[in-house]
């Protein structure tokens, strides 16, 4: 599965492979297969099995497979809450809060162990729409909002109509 084939990566960067060396040799024949993934995910999920590791030793790779899908989830519902806030100024976020909660776990990119790269691309386009959305600082707003957009397409280029739409909105 993806989640397996980005931990493979993850290790290998752990092990000493090359940023830029993206070669799974355990995949195909020889010499593998060049992987189009973005070490910009492998990253932040190699330093949650370092800091996993000197928590619970050995147990690194369970730490981060519980720890990075429920901090991207985090992530997203914090966007959920800024969007909201920015919509409706002074209305409660509980009701946001849970709704934004539920409607992520539904779709199983929130998991434990779900290591791919579709968790941090949702929290990334949360993000992203939360700073389009009309209110005040929307220069400063919409100049994250394109970093974070520049973000999603080196993660992954599945979120180009994500970027566009957002584009064609400022």
């Amino acid at each position: 599965s993806d989640d397996f084939t980005r931990l493979a990566q993850v290790r290998d960067l752990m092990n000493g492979q090359g940023w830029f060396d993206l070669m799974q040799h355990r995949l195909g024949s020889a010499p593998g297969v060049e992987m189009h993934w973005s070490r910009l995910v492998d990253a932040p999920i190699a330093a949650l099995i370092w800091i996993g590791n000197l928590i619970l030793p050995g147990q690194g790779e369970a730490f981060a497979g519980f720890a990075w899908p429920y901090l991207t989830m985090l992530a997203a519902i914090a966007a959920v809450l800024y969007g909201f806030r920015r919509l409706l100024p002074g209305a409660p976020l509980l009701p946001a809060c849970v709704i934004g909660a539920f409607s992520l776990m539904g779709g199983g990119v929130f998991t434990p162990g779900s290591f791919d790269h579709h968790n941090i691309q949702t929290a990334l386009a949360l993000w992203m729409t939360a700073l389009l959305l009309p209110g005040p600082g929307a220069i400063r707003n919409h100049a994250v909002a394109g970093v974070l957009a520049a973000a999603m397409l080196a993660i992954g280029m599945e979120t180009l109509p994500y970027v566009v739409t957002g584009a064609a909105f400022v």
